[in-house]
């Protein structure tokens, strides 16, 4: 424990930004593809369906993970881990059949939050204060998105006329650095963990007014990023007809954002301004984006592009904002209430797929888009109420 109080804390901090390096490579590579990749053996409602089910088994495994920490430590727990991630990964890429793809991806879903779950109670003990909280995330988020950028253009060398085994074989062989890392690395005395049921984690966060503000905040990011993942690469290649080639340089393109602002964002948030502004704007930025989604009728590369990349400007906002604002206030041993943050994603992943099951019984593909903006613009509520750090 003495690790965590000690002025060489910190020096463990290199190796958590490089652990989420390789996790990014691994995981980036096919986020944007396994809707598609489903669609090969499930119908939409099929493959909303198992979202669904993966974000159920996410839910459960973020409810006993500080049991499994308190038991084996947060470094045995990632490394088991990533042991499973790697075989899922494996599973996925000689899937023959709609019962061993909807299995091995409903696993990979479920272990991949828990990894980037562990690796956030890593970063959150090395750091030195709260002072540097923002900077600190921000990198930790930047380096990471800048692979988010790089993946879509090697998925779109690697993945030839809709076949994604080479895709999944070259994630799963990130998980092997990954793992010495953590083994080699990581392996250092764990801070302790607070542990408290759902039920008293949910009255704690409510209790308090910036917590449950900004954990409302986080989930509707994550409904807009549920959004994108499942649908948007569907919209874009079945219904306007970008290659994947095509889809692999827009999403790169898309994705800069979270490059270019974070690190400058986070610096703001943490010595000028505060987060509360940023959220706002970022907010209102995907809102307008998602609106103007219906109205674009041609297969215009730079049109899209420009799009995309407008909404992942104003998510880069909201991302390093709530991020550094969440983790302002909790400490690494508040591991329940991480963990209720963190729960926002599978959330996010469960609603969106029924949200949509509804409205596109009712319209049309292009305006369920304006169905998001509408959702998104709900967030600025939650925003309007935090009590800023600045």
């Amino acid at each position: 424990m003495h690790f965590f109080f000690s002025t060489k804390r910190n020096k463990v901090v290199p190796y958590i930004y490089l652990a989420n390096l390789l996790l990014a490579f691994h995981y980036y590579l096919v986020i944007y593809i396994n809707s598609t990749f489903l669609e090969g053996f499930f119908s939409k409602s099929g493959v909303g369906n198992l979202y669904i089910l993966g974000a159920a088994i996410s839910l459960l495994m973020f409810l006993e993970a500080p049991r499994f920490l308190r038991r084996f430590g947060n470094a045995h727990y990632l490394l088991a881990a990533i042991v499973l991630e790697f075989l899922a990964t494996l599973g996925m890429a000689f899937a023959d059949s709609p019962t061993t793809a909807g299995l091995f991806f409903v696993l990979h879903t479920g272990l991949i939050t828990m990894i980037a779950f562990s690796l956030d109670i890593f970063l959150e003990g090395a750091m030195l204060g709260e002072e540097d909280t923002g900077e600190t995330r921000a990198i930790f988020l930047t380096l990471g998105n800048t692979i988010l950028v790089i993946a879509p253009l090697i998925v779109g060398l690697l993945a030839f006329e809709g076949n994604f085994t080479l895709v999944y074989i070259t994630s799963a062989i990130f998980c092997i650095p990954l793992l010495s890392v953590v083994f080699k690395d990581l392996r250092v005395p764990d801070q302790g963990v607070d542990h408290i049921g759902l039920k008293d984690s949910i009255a704690e966060v409510g209790g308090d007014k910036n917590l449950r503000n900004v954990s409302w905040v986080q989930l509707f990011l994550q409904i807009f990023y549920a959004w994108m993942v499942i649908y948007m690469p569907i919209y874009l290649h079945e219904y306007v007809g970008f290659s994947w080639q095509q889809l692999g340089m827009m999403f790169a393109i898309m994705l800069l954002p979270f490059i270019l602002f974070e690190i400058p964002v986070g610096y703001l948030a943490d010595k000028k301004w505060g987060e509360k502004e940023f959220m706002f704007a970022g907010f209102a930025i995907i809102a307008l984006a998602m609106f103007l989604v219906p109205f674009i009728a041609t297969k215009s590369f730079i049109l899209w592009t420009a799009l995309l990349f407008l909404s992942r400007t104003g998510a880069s906002f909201i991302e390093i904002t709530a991020e550094s604002f969440f983790f302002k206030h909790v400490r690494a041993r508040n591991v329940s209430i991480i963990s209720l943050f963190r729960m926002t994603r599978p959330i996010a992943y469960i609603l969106v797929p029924l949200i949509l099951g509804v409205f596109l019984k009712l319209v049309n593909f292009s305006v369920s888009f304006f169905i998001l903006a509408v959702i998104i613009l709900f967030g600025i509520n939650f925003v309007r109420r935090i009590v800023d750090t600045k």
